[in-house]
């Protein structure tokens, strides 16, 4: 297994092989050209592709790492934390599940007891007798009401009403009210029953269940969005050590170049091709650096975006450094049960947890609509006691009395001539359960689509990098080869430099397909709903 510990400090290749270079005119001078190669200040032959370093910053062209900007070193492990902890996304996804829960308590409030009082005082006049009088009262109430599941209504008031009368012709008429009313109300069809009553507490109840399943699946989202922000941070910054190690070539060549045209062996034209090829790479390392900055901001984003927001206080910037990551293939991608991933994914995946809760909130709402097409039949039954009198004391005194005892019963009844606002819900209520069971099965559909997808995209991925390791080690080989035959003259420096980017290419296409298949890798924990289940 490969572990890489990686940081903008890349390391970086000089030529693959000496650079003993023969001009073919003067190949036929022997022994005296190489005696006057062998005194020129170049590099000892080399038969290895991989030779040691050269002190070289590949920084030095915009330079990275500057007192504007700080590496930080990340494992993915670590880059999840913070992303779980960090999110705005998830923050504010965080929120709808509570939203819903509080409007489950509004739901249930329906059932509280409610309390109100009223009082109110009322002059006028009003002719009795053809004599004009003036009146007025002072009516107080005190009610408490509740609803029960049951479709039971229960409402107590207590009461106590001034009135008073001034004759013109002299004289005062007070009558004093004090007593105690019960009303219940029982439904008959429309309300009757726990079922109807407790509808939208059971509708709230599967929509905080619906919220809670979507936080878990943007969680799981999340993850993928990190691990795949992460790997192509890695990439980039691979591709940077590609491009690095190239620039470093370029200007040993340069070097080279120059140190032969002052010897004689080598044109004014040679030194500027050298110069223009060094300049493309220079060019290559200021698009790669980008590249890093570019890639590391998209991680921040999700993991830190505070980092981001700091920048306006003129914050250091973060350049994020993978660091701890393993781009060799892991068993993982060779052990490929597609029943059994399929099998994951029915259980976990949450989008078909929320398509089956979907399916229920529709049919309770068919079932409420179906019930609401009843009409509306009540039985109301209540009864009064109190008393009157002069004044407060002889009201309070005549309760109890019999004739001061009333009682009723009776029945309510309503309904709309035509019922079209019922019927019309009630098709409504229909036709969403059906799209919804069809919703339920193109959810089906497509998480086992998910899941082949990402399996076959693993194994193309998977046989792309053995492709690329082998196209690699032969490009190696070719350039160890090209630059044997440069140093005996059977070889140009274009032949070599062409060679050269067919490595880097091989190179790049190389990393590029570890960084796929790792990503697809995690696109298949995605698709079977257990993302970060694995570490």
């Amino acid at each position: 297994m490969k572990t890489t510990t990686h940081s903008l400090h890349h390391t970086v290749r000089p030529a693959e092989e000496s650079q003993y270079l023969v001009h073919p005119l003067r190949a036929a001078l022997g022994f005296v050209a190489v005696a006057l190669l062998l005194l020129l200040p170049l590099r000892s032959a080399s038969t290895e592709t991989e030779s040691q370093a050269l002190d070289l910053d590949p920084r030095e062209p915009i330079g990275l790492n500057t007192e504007q900007e700080a590496l930080w070193e990340l494992t993915l492990d670590h880059a999840r934390r913070l992303g779980l902890q960090n999110s705005l996304t998830l923050k504010r996804s965080e929120l709808s599940p509570r939203i819903q829960a509080a409007s489950k308590t509004v739901a249930e409030a329906q059932f509280d007891w409610i309390l109100s009082a009223d009082t109110r005082y009322t002059r006028g006049k009003d002719r009795s007798f053809g004599e004009r009088n003036h009146t007025q009262s002072w009516d107080n109430t005190l009610s408490i009401v509740r609803s029960f599941p049951t479709g039971t209504h229960v409402s107590s008031s207590l009461f106590y009403d001034k009135f008073e009368r001034e004759l013109t012709t002299g004289g005062q008429g007070v009558s004093d009210r004090a007593g105690l009313s019960i009303r219940v109300e029982q439904n008959l069809l429309r309300g009757l029953g726990l079922g109807p009553n407790l509808f939208s507490i059971e509708l709230a109840e599967l929509g905080l269940q619906l919220e809670e399943s979507r936080f878990s699946q943007q969680k799981l989202e999340l993850l993928f969005a990190i691990d795949q922000a992460y790997w192509n941070l890695v990439f980039a910054h691979e591709d940077l050590g590609v491009t690095a190690n190239s620039f470093a070539l370029a200007r040993e060549d340069l070097a080279i170049t120059r140190s032969r045209r002052a010897s004689g062996f080598a044109t004014e034209i040679e030194v500027i091709a050298a110069e223009v090829r060094l300049a493309q790479k220079e060019q290559e390392m200021i698009e790669r650096q980008r590249f890093v900055r570019d890639r590391s901001d998209e991680l921040l984003e999700l993991i830190a975006p505070q980092r981001l927001i700091e920048l306006l206080q003129d914050a250091q910037r973060q350049i994020i450094v993978p660091i701890g990551y393993d781009t060799s293939v892991p068993p993982a991608a060779h052990d490929l049960d597609v029943r059994e991933a399929l099998s994951e994914a029915l259980t976990s995946r949450e989008e078909l947890h929320q398509a089956g809760l979907q399916v229920d909130m529709a049919e309770l709402t068919a079932r409420q609509r179906e019930h609401e097409l009843r009409p509306e039949l009540n039985a109301v039954a209540g009864f009064t006691f109190g008393g009157a009198g002069t004044n407060t004391g002889d009201a309070f005194e005549s309760w109890g009395r019999t004739d001061t005892v009333n009682w009723f019963l009776g029945l309510e009844f309503n309904v709309p001539l035509n019922n079209r606002a019922a019927r019309g819900r009630h098709e409504e209520a229909q036709l969403q359960r059906r799209q919804s069971d069809l919703d339920e099965q193109l959810t089906l559909v497509q998480v086992i689509t998910d899941v082949l997808a990402a399996i076959r995209e693993i194994r193309t991925t998977r046989q792309a990098l053995e492709t690329a390791v082998v196209a690699e080690r032969l490009a190696e080989r070719q350039v160890e080869a090209r630059t044997k035959m440069l140093a005996v003259g059977t070889a140009t420096r274009f032949e070599l430099d062409s060679d050269r980017e067919d490595l880097d290419i091989a190179r790049r296409n190389r990393r590029q397909a570890e960084v796929t298949l790792r990503i697809a890798l995690s696109r298949l924990e995605l698709a079977k709903g257990t993302i970060g289940q694995e570490r």
